[in-house]
């Protein structure tokens, strides 16, 4: 999986369109969503211009956290890397599959 940080965001996700999942380890939410996101990430891996990814909060990525607004944990954000709007805040476990079905809606692959 790939893991974004300030060093690598831009590099990572330039001429992307993106969804990014901010989480911190400790929250329980973000370990139940945890194998539905990997298996979506797998899902994407390879492609062109999608970016499917992961923002740890509490270690290198903290910065970009507090960059993009994060308030709680898992938040996912999609769209374009430099103007993030499409923003959900997942609080059900079952939720995760919810992320999946969003995610194949719109074809991004």
């Amino acid at each position: 999986a790939i893991e974004l940080t300030p060093d690598n965001f831009d590099s990572v996700t330039d001429g992307k369109t993106v969804f990014l999942k901010f989480f911190a380890p400790w929250c329980g939410h973000c370990k139940a969503l945890k194998p539905d996101w990997d298996k979506l990430i797998a899902d994407f891996e390879g492609s062109e211009n999608q970016l499917i990814a992961d923002i740890d909060c509490t270690s290198e990525g903290e910065q970009l956290c507090e960059e993009h607004g994060i308030q709680g944990f898992p938040t996912l954000k999609w769209g374009d890397p430099s103007d993030l709007q499409v923003s959900f805040f997942i609080v059900l476990a079952r939720g995760s599959r919810a992320i999946l079905c969003f995610a194949w809606s719109l074809e991004i692959h």
